[in-house]
């Protein structure tokens, strides 16, 4: 009776199962593979990388304030003019869609997304800054792109409007024909003020471009007035402040 050997291996090549048959009458070796004939091996999955952030870029680096409630904006001091457009460029490697976070040390971020505002109106002067990080699948990458702002006030902003009180007053209530009197500009408030007078029945002695003048009553104008006026400059024009004023005095026959 022949003899059989039956030898059972096992290979660890690909995941393979081979049986080897042996015979005394048989020249050779019989292999046979009894498993997974065809296998291949699962590929490793690639792990997302996070986005690259190119740039960060600021509309404005400094930044006028409004004018204080103590002063006046000038044509110079824009309404709105702390606001700052932030705009992000950035891309991921593996095409996902990309989020972005911004970490300001004052003021407010307004929107979402690559392009946002960033508000700083209710912020002293001073310098301010935004760290910027792009996100994606696979995580944001390891460090901000920081940008900073100088916030000043506008130097464009002026005083508030403070018109000087102006009235004009005479040395004596009436004159006679040819007889002088003094017209005087009063003004408060202002300092640097310069005066032009004119008038009316009578003529300029002396100080018509001064605070004082003094007036000679015309000889044929008895029983009329004389009306000396006075007219101011060195106020804001912004302010149209009243730079005008008036006095008379009786001509006595």
């Amino acid at each position: 009776m022949a003899k059989t050997f039956v030898i059972l291996i096992t290979f660890l090549i690909f995941g393979g199962l081979f049986l080897v048959t042996t015979s005394p009458k048989a020249k050779g070796t019989t292999v046979e593979q009894t498993g997974y004939p065809n296998h291949t091996p699962t590929p490793t999955k690639q792990k997302n990388s996070p986005p690259n952030l190119v740039s960060v870029t600021l509309d404005k680096r400094v930044v006028d304030k409004w004018c204080p409630i103590s002063k006046r904006p000038d044509a110079g001091c824009p309404f709105n003019g702390e606001m700052v457009r932030i705009s992000v460029n950035a891309n991921d490697p593996d095409g996902d869609a990309m989020t972005y976070s911004y970490k300001v040390t004052g003021g407010k971020i307004i929107g979402k997304g690559a392009d946002v505002v960033w508000n700083l109106t209710s912020l002293v002067p001073g310098n301010y800054s935004v760290a910027v990080r792009a996100s994606g699948r696979g995580g944001s990458q390891s460090r901000a792109l920081t940008r900073s702002v100088k916030l000043q006030e506008c130097p464009d902003c002026d005083l508030p409007c403070d018109c000087p009180t102006l009235s004009v007053t005479a040395s004596d209530p009436s004159v006679k024909a040819g007889e002088v009197v003094i017209f005087s500009a009063i003004v408060s408030g202002w300092k640097g003020i310069k005066y032009e007078w004119t008038v009316e029945n009578g003529t300029i002695v002396r100080g018509k471009s001064s605070k004082k003048v003094t007036v000679r009553s015309n000889n044929d104008t008895a029983g009329k007035n004389i009306v000396a006026t006075v007219e101011i400059s060195g106020t804001d024009p912004a302010c149209n402040c009243s730079t005008m004023a008036s006095g008379s005095v009786e001509i006595k026959p």
